[in-house]
This record gives structure tokens, sequence and C-alpha cells, in this order.
């Protein structure tokens, strides 16, 4: 036989804060309450009278009640929804019907105790209450919520926790501070840190979270070990997709979470320079100038910065014709080279006619394979392509206006391999053709302004790239 068997416990927090969703309520005035009434059916026996041979809990209900000591009733209005505004100092709150009644997390943290924090996962105030004021003259609030049964949580922890309460997860490079750029498929760490509701570490947090990304990764996604002392560090991630990418941490089971910042994932190239962090050296490179011209590797970035850029590039600038600003660099014999760089105008000295080298590949002996120029046309600045082909050079000249004062970004391809060239603006083709006879291994790259043609000119280059496998594009 089966008898129906109700129980209350009730637990006295004393002093409390109160947290409703994302909005703190402050203090509590008179202490805070919170009453569990559960419902037991017990089995018995005729063997053994009216001792049960077992209990089930068929349910629960708990309700939170509290005095706020509350002066803000603008604060009250965003924080406790289901209110009526009536005049002066008085609101209303409950009565509602038809409609579900509206819930979010309610945390209460002891004042002497705030290693106990209560977290109901999803609550809602339950009665009408009142704003009033108490026998010494000051103005409180008293509420009651209830709480209600949170499915999306895993079984066995959707109703309530006590405990160390994590707030969210700060999700950075392991060691701390931002995540940088990355490159595809190269792992690297990063350390995630359990925080409570005023940023602190949860340092009783032991348990997991799971990462996952808006865009692929190769290693580190799914569940983490756990934490220590409320920090998970060196945990190793790859990813796989080029662009921009976050992570984020949740508790495994929970809503908690955390984003990391947005960073760069570059793909892996042969040569990459993005002139950060230089100090005015330029490890394997080397600087070519004229006298009185001048390069500076470590000069903010002008304009409107191209995308994924740090705070520094290369700046460049000569003073008269025929005069040189270069950096070059050996990368080894590659036959195929997919060239890539961003190039900021800011004044011009060549005029019809006339023009400079700004990107130059050559080989092992010093002698060009492929280039790009700017040459000055009808007024205009444009872009020339110049490759070997047949014991000379052949020259391409882009159809498209460049303006000074803006960021472009060149590419062009050198492939000996299958006998083909092709550049671009902007990503934006400008043609492609093939090459047949007289073929050279590219082996040094230069960039910055060479043997330029009327009087000085003053650009910028950022983000020096080169790769054997395919065209790099913004990553």
């Amino acid at each position: 036989m089966a008898t129906d068997k109700d129980t209350t416990n009730l637990i006295p927090l004393g002093p409390c804060s109160i947290i409703f969703g994302d909005v703190n309520l402050g203090h509590t005035q008179g202490g805070t309450d919170i009453r569990i009434d559960s419902r037991w059916k017990q089995i018995l026996a005729d063997d053994y009278g009216n001792t049960p041979i077992d209990d089930f809990e068929r349910g629960a209900v708990i309700e939170v009640d509290v005095t706020l000591a509350q002066y803000d009733i603008e604060q009250l209005e965003i924080s406790i929804p289901n209110y009526v505004r009536q005049v002066g100092d008085r609101v209303n709150f409950g009565d509602k019907t038809g409609d579900s009644i509206i819930k979010s997390e309610l945390v209460i943290i002891p004042e002497e105790a705030s290693e106990l924090q209560f977290t109901i996962y999803k609550a809602a105030v339950i009665n009408q209450v009142l704003i009033y004021f108490d026998q010494e003259g000051e103005k409180v609030l008293r509420v009651t919520f209830r709480a209600y049964i949170d499915e999306t949580r895993v079984i066995g922890d959707r109703l309530f926790r006590i405990g160390d309460l994590v707030y969210d997860f700060l999700v950075e490079a392991d060691g701390g501070g931002v995540i940088g750029i990355q490159t595809e498929d190269v792992p690297f760490d990063i350390q995630i840190t359990a925080r409570d509701i005023n940023g602190d570490i949860a340092i009783n947090f032991s348990g997991t979270v799971d990462i996952t990304s808006d865009d692929t990764m190769t290693t580190g996604g799914g569940t983490t070990g756990a934490f220590t002392n409320g920090v998970l560090a060196g945990y190793s991630i790859e990813m796989q997709d080029v662009g921009e990418s976050t992570l984020t941490a949740t508790f495994t089971g929970g809503s908690e979470t955390g984003d990391s910042n947005a960073f760069a994932v570059f793909k892996s190239v042969i040569l990459r320079e993005n002139f950060e962090n230089t100090n005015y050296d330029l490890p394997g490179w080397t600087e070519h100038t004229s006298g009185g011209c001048t390069l500076d590797p470590d000069a903010s970035i002008p304009g409107t910065p191209p995308v994924f850029s740090g705070v520094q590039c290369l700046e460049c600038t000569t003073i008269g014709a025929g005069q040189n600003a270069y950096i070059r660099k050996n990368f080894g014999d590659n036959p195929i080279c997919y060239v890539r760089a961003y190039v900021y105008v800011e004044s011009r000295g060549f005029g019809n006619g006339e023009e400079l080298i700004l990107l130059n590949l050559e080989d092992s002996t010093i002698n060009a394979a492929a280039r790009l120029l700017l040459v000055g046309v009808a007024g205009n600045m444009r872009l020339k392509f110049r490759y070997l082909n047949f014991g000379g050079y052949v020259s391409r000249v882009s159809g498209v206006n460049l303006s000074l004062e803006t960021w472009y970004r060149f590419e062009f391809k050198y492939d000996r391999t299958n006998g083909a060239v092709q550049y671009l603006i902007n990503g934006s083709n400008q043609g492609s053709w093939a090459i047949i006879i007289t073929f050279r291994t590219p082996r040094y790259i230069e960039a910055g302004i060479q043997d330029g043609e009327g009087g000085g000119t003053h650009l910028y280059v950022d983000r020096v790239a080169i790769d054997d496998a395919g065209w790099i594009g913004s990553g």
C-alpha cells in the first residue's frame, strides 16, 4: 500500500545579496529564507505495519522569501518581470494570466558564508508584492520567488545547486591575455578561468566545460578535462578554417558560458611578414636604401587598416628618381609562388609612363622572374605585372585606376612548373597567361620601392606572404 507524506524544510540564510537575471538587486533586510516543500510516496507492507519499506519523492516546491532594501524603481522594472507600475513609489507584481510566467536565474549569496551560494536556474516572482516603508522608515520590497525545472540542463542538475557560483568563463591565451593571430592546423594553447559574479576566480570549481567555435576545430572541440582551483591551463586547440574565429566555453550540462576575443586564423604559408614588434629589426631581411631615403618597419598603419592587420607596417620613402627603399629576403628555391602584399600609397612622384618596382621575385643570381610595379597612365596610377617569357619581359597593365591613401591587396602567381602566371587586385583577376620558355626559380622576395622613376614616393607595405599551394587571399 502507498501513502503520501509531505515534508517542509526551512533554510534560513541570513543577510544575502540577490541577483535575478542580469541585475543585482542588492542586499536583503531581515534575511532570506529558502523553503523546500517535498512530497513523498511511502510504500507500506502488511508485514511491517506503518514502517515504510521504501520512499519515492514525487516532487518538490522551492520558494524563496526575501525582503529587499531597494531604492531604484526603474531597476525593479528591468529586473523583475510581470510588473504593473502605479503612481508614486508603488509597483505591483504578479497577477498575470494567460501567458507563461517570465523566468530568470536567481542567485542568493549569503554575506556570512559566500561559499554556500544558492543558485536556482529558473525562477519567477509568484505573489503580489508591494514597496512599503518598514517600522524604521526604510523603503523595502518583500517578494517571493518560486523555482522551476530547467529542462535545458542535465538530469540531476535541473533545479538548483548550492556551492561555489560560476557566473561565466574567461577564455584567453595560455598564461592570460588576448588570443593572437594563429595559423591553420597549428596547435596553440588557451587558458579558461571560471569566474564568480564579481569577476573573481571561482576557486572551488573543478568541473568541465564544452569547447565550441564558429569555425571548424581540428582538435580541442568537445568536453575538456577537469579544472584545478577554477582554472584550466594549457588546453590545446587547433583551427582548420582560415578567417576570424571565436572560441566558446560552456559549463558541461549547464548554461554558464564565456567567449574568447575574436582572433585571426591565417593560412599556413612559406613566408609571412606582418611587421609587428620588429623593434626596427627584421630578422632574415636585408634593407636597401639610397642616400636620403628611409625604411621604417615599425611605422603605424595609416588610414583604415587592412583586415587582420596589427598596428605596424613597413614605411618606404624615396626623395628622387632611380632611388631605392626596399627589403629583401631569401625564402628558398620555390618553382611555384603565390605572392601577396597590402600596399598604401601616400604620395607618388612618378608621372605618365614612369614606374617603380613594388614586389619582386628573383632567382639565386638576383635576376627577376616576375614583379609587380606601379605606373603612371594618363594621369592615373595603375598596377603593372611583368614576367619573363621567351627570353624577355612581358608587361601587362591593369585597367583599374588606383587611388592614393587607400589600402589594396595585390597578389600574383608565378608557376614555372605548370607554365602559368596571373595577378589580382583585391581578389579580382587582372589576367592570366602561359609561360613556355626561359624559366627562373624564385629564391628572393623584395618589397618596397625599387628603381623609382620621377620624383620621390611615399608608401606603406603590410602583410607580405608567399605560398606554393594556392592564393593566400586575406588569410
